[in-house]
């Protein structure tokens, strides 16, 4: 009915993701002229105190997002010598940073890094990429 929220997901109603999906992917060619794939921890899913890839450099990506998942806390850059003290903080328990190519320009294609204030830091990435 109009005006109700929707109820907890059920196993009946799953096949209708399907149709949502299907027309968020029209959506997006139509916008961008190709394909637009998510790609979930493609370099890392966990950092620690030594600085390693976050993402490659991929120009055909349109956005990306990073969250800390860890209690510890995480800075990235556009660099590989980010470190505690250089680089874009990024907060324990949820904090998050976002590249869109509208905002973003260039840095979202860029190869970045990651490292953390103590070792075995759990991150979640998604990156956004055209797929042809």
């Amino acid at each position: 009915r109009r005006g109700r929220l929707p109820g907890p997901d059920s196993a009946a109603r799953r096949p209708r993701l399907g149709i949502v999906s299907g027309a968020l992917s029209r959506l997006v060619r139509e916008r961008f002229g190709a394909n637009v794939a998510p790609e979930v921890n493609r370099a890392l899913s966990t950092i620690g105190i030594t600085a390693g890839r976050l993402w490659p450099q991929d120009p055909e990506r349109l956005a990306a997002l990073v969250v800390n998942l860890s209690v510890n806390t995480i800075f990235v850059g556009p660099f590989n010598t980010v470190s505690t003290t250089r680089g874009i903080r990024i907060n324990p328990s949820g904090g998050q940073m976002m590249l869109l190519w509208d905002e973003d320009f260039d840095l979202t294609g860029y190869e970045w890094f990651a490292v953390a204030d103590a070792a075995a830091s759990a991150l979640l990435t998604v990156e956004w990429v055209t797929t042809g």
